[in-house]
């Protein structure tokens, strides 16, 4: 299995192997808490250096959404 198969699909969609492969990947892969969706870890905005409205992770899109401005 490739990360690629599981990039911005939703955790909850993901069949048992996957959800296994996405969990030993977790220091390249991670989601997004407003949507359940997988990202690259890189790519998501963290509580730690934003202000995400009580999420710890959010892409993009979820960012904008809560009243953020992406870089």
């Amino acid at each position: 299995m490739k990360i690629k198969q599981l990039l911005y699909r939703r955790v909850d969609d993901l069949t048992s192997a996957e959800k296994e492969f996405y969990c030993h990947d977790q220091d390249v892969l991670n989601s997004c808490d407003k949507y359940k969706t997988i990202h690259y870890s890189t790519d998501l905005y963290w509580n730690d250096e934003h202000d995400l409205k009580g999420y710890d992770a959010l892409c993009e899109e979820a960012y904008k959404e809560v009243g953020g401005k992406p870089l």
